[in-house]
């Protein structure tokens, strides 16, 4: 099942969806593949989000579960440009700094 991910402008919080839920938290960890998705034609926001498997999200983790982590680039999405500056990867963590790559450490 396919599990969305966007920043809540007004509730200042990331937004995850499937077609079963959605809740808004402070911090989401995708552990594993994740992809951006831009839809322009879209008139209402959000237009673009992350997607990834909803077995590979942790919605508001743990400080133990972010330990062996380290925090690298940051994802970027453009509003007026309609796009994001990285497409596709691995392990990212959403929290109210923004998003970003993680690397395990050792």
């Amino acid at each position: 099942m396919k599990n969305m991910i966007h920043w809540n402008v007004f509730e200042k919080k990331w937004t995850s969806r499937t077609y079963k839920s959605c809740g808004r938290f402070d911090q989401i960890l995708v552990l594993g593949e994740w992809k951006t998705e831009v839809k322009k034609e879209k008139k209402e926001n959000p237009r673009g989000w992350v997607y990834a498997d909803h077995t590979q999200v942790v919605l508001n983790p743990s400080k133990h579960e972010l330990i062996p982590f380290k925090k690298g680039e940051q994802l970027l999405y453009d509003k007026h440009e309609m796009a994001f500056n990285i497409e596709e990867g691995f392990d990212l963590l959403f929290n109210l700094d923004g998003c970003f790559l993680i690397h395990k450490i050792g």
